[in-house]
């Protein structure tokens, strides 16, 4: 029998992938499940170390085209990391975000991941603290997040696939992040 803490932590988890991603696949997830001579599958894991760029701050205009339309107020955010992983190598990232500090969501997350050899790969995230408030001292709250891999450039043209993220945030707003999935690149 699941407790209700896992009870709890799966409506996060459903509620994320639910408002976080919400663009139509373009792909045949079936053909891409029982796997197709067109695309390679590669189990990814990703460590992430994220430097928050602060917010943007209130007044800021929020991106109609990623900030969640959700109640509340949300405030523009952005960040920078590096990462290294297979198949992507290493990484340098930048990302934009909106921030939602009374209910501790990040939403409408958009990030670019940029190999060594310049080619991009496009993300699309949220995440949810389970514990603490975005931007309160708070070290070490966990969080929990999904990504959903949106295109590419060059050798990342056409990337498609899902990550579940694990991580946590620090009082400054910096953050270690685990990113555990499946992406499909055409050949």
């Amino acid at each position: 029998m699941v407790g209700m803490r896992g009870i709890s932590r799966s409506l996060v988890l459903v509620g994320l992938i639910t408002t976080s991603c919400g663009e139509t696949p373009t792909l045949d997830v079936r053909a891409l499940a029982t796997g197709n001579d067109r695309h390679a599958q590669y189990n990814i894991v990703l460590e992430q170390d994220l430097v928050n760029d602060a917010p943007l701050g209130p007044g800021e205009p929020q991106p109609s085209d990623h900030c969640p339309a959700a109640p509340g107020r949300w405030v523009a955010g952005s960040g920078r990391s590096t990462a290294n992983s297979e198949p992507f190598g290493t990484l340098t990232e930048t990302e934009v975000y909106c921030i939602n500090a009374e209910r501790s969501e990040l939403s409408g997350g958009l990030a670019t991941w940029i190999d060594v050899n310049g080619d991009s790969i496009s993300m699309r995230f949220s995440a949810q603290l389970l514990i603490g408030s975005v931007y309160t001292p708070a070290p070490n709250a966990p969080m929990v997040g999904i990504a959903q891999f949106t295109g590419g450039t060059g050798t990342w043209e056409g990337i498609t696939g899902v990550a579940f993220l694990t991580g946590r945030q620090n009082g400054d707003g910096s953050a270690s992040i685990r990113y555990e999935g499946t992406v499909y690149v055409p050949r």
